[in-house]
């Protein structure tokens, strides 16, 4: 019998609602990756259309691979858990920060 480990819809609402409790919190998740990937410049910027807010985060760090992108999207999914000066390195960081981002 087959079933399920997660239910899609409860999981990503828990994600959302776990760990990061403000913007900047988040903020600073999506920084460390800049970091961690060895940027030297990261450039944030907060854009304000009609009453709508982005967020844009730009750095010149090494970059990734599409494979490495494709795991980074993945719940668990890192590249970096064989890299001891790395800050990261569970796979959840990245997507809790951009789910407690978004709107509800």
């Amino acid at each position: 019998m087959s079933r399920n480990l997660v239910d899609p819809k409860d999981f990503l609402r828990a994600q959302r609602q776990s760990g990061y409790k403000n913007a900047c919190a988040s903020l600073a998740e999506i920084i460390e990756n800049a970091i961690d990937a060895l940027a030297f410049n990261i450039h944030v910027t907060i854009i304000k259309q009609d009453d709508v807010f982005s967020i844009e985060v730009k750095d010149d760090g090494s970059g990734m691979l599409q494979t490495e992108l494709d795991r980074a999207f993945l719940f668990g999914g890192t590249t970096k858990k064989d890299k001891k000066n790395s800050i990261g390195c569970y796979g959840v960081g990245f997507k809790q920060a951009g789910l407690s981002l978004s709107r509800r």
